[in-house]
């Protein structure tokens, strides 16, 4: 079993896990520590709502030269 988590760990575990399901044995010791730590629940919920407000929007509607651009900034091509 892996240690306590910290605060660090909590932001770190949840950014990492976004997109995944999870349930492992590590996944219910964060959970307690969401349970435990208003900070971090708050961390949370306002991720949620980003996510949530994001998913809102339609798709952004840009130029080919403007996509292009996009992804040379991100380092995506």
């Amino acid at each position: 079993m892996k240690k306590k988590p910290t605060c660090s760990d909590v932001f770190k575990y949840i950014c990492e896990n976004l997109d995944k399901d999870i349930k492992s044995p590590y996944c219910l010791i964060i959970k307690k520590h969401l349970d435990d730590c208003p900070d971090c629940m708050t961390y949370l919920d306002g991720l949620k709502k980003i996510i949530n407000l994001y998913r809102s929007y339609p798709d952004p509607v840009l130029s080919h030269n403007r996509k292009i651009a996009l992804l040379k900034t991100l380092n995506l091509r």
